[in-house]
C-alpha cells in the first residue's frame, strides 16, 4: 500500500521533448491518512476512483497555462521548477518559487471528495493536493496534448532534411 504502478507510453523520439510521455496510466493504492502534497502536472488528467474516497484540493485558478514540465515530487531532482519558471517568467510574469506557498495555495483551494464510481478531469497546470480519506485504489490517466511549438518545429525539421545540403 502506497505505491504506485505506472505505463508510460512516449512519443516518437521527434515528438518527445524534456523527457516527457504523451501519456500514461497510473495505479495507486492507497492507505487511509496517505497523500501527495500540492504539485502540478503538466498533462491533462483523467482519475477514476476504483475503491475508497480520496480527497481533492484544486487551485481553480492556475498561474500555469500550457505547462512545459509537471512541479510533482515525482520530478523534484530534475530541475523542471527551474525550466518552467524561466518560460512563464519570460512570458508571463509568474514565478514559481514565490506561487508555491502551501498557506496559499490550501487558502485557495476548493475540496472535492472522489468516492468509490466518481470519475473527475483536471486539466494541466492546476495545483492539487490529494489525501486518501479510507483505504483507497484509483486509476490516472494522463495525456500530454501537442503543443503548436512542436508540430510546427517538426514540420520545419521535416522540410530542413528534405535538403540534402541541410541534412
Amino acid at each position: 500500500m502506497g505505491h504506485d504502478f505506472a505505463g508510460y507510453f512516449p512519443g516518437t523520439a521527434s515528438e518527445v521533448t524534456f523527457g516527457d510521455t504523451m501519456g500514461e496510466i497510473e495505479v495507486f493504492v492507497s492507505r487511509k491518512s496517505n497523500f501527495t502534497d500540492f504539485h502540478t502536472d503538466f498533462q491533462e488528467n483523467f482519475t477514476i476512483q476504483m475503491e475508497g474516497s480520496k480527497r481533492w484540493y484544486l487551485r481553480t485558478q492556475p498561474e500555469l497555462q500550457a505547462p512545459l514540465l509537471g512541479f510533482t515530487p515525482h520530478y523534484e531532482a530534475t530541475g523542471n521548477l527551474e525550466t518552467q519558471t524561466k518560460v512563464a517568467q519570460a512570458f508571463n510574469g509568474c514565478d514559481l518559487g514565490t506561487s508555491y506557498s502551501k498557506e496559499r495555495l490550501m487558502s485557495e483551494s476548493t475540496e472535492i471528495v472522489l468516492n468509490e464510481g466518481d470519475i473527475m478531469y483536471h486539466p494541466a497546470g492546476i495545483w492539487h493536493k490529494v489525501e486518501s480519506v479510507s483505504d483507497s485504489v484509483s486509476i490516472n490517466f494522463s495525456l500530454r496534448q501537442v503543443r503548436w511549438a512542436e508540430l510546427i518545429c517538426n514540420a520545419l525539421r521535416m522540410q530542413l532534411l528534405n535538403n540534402t545540403q541541410l541534412r
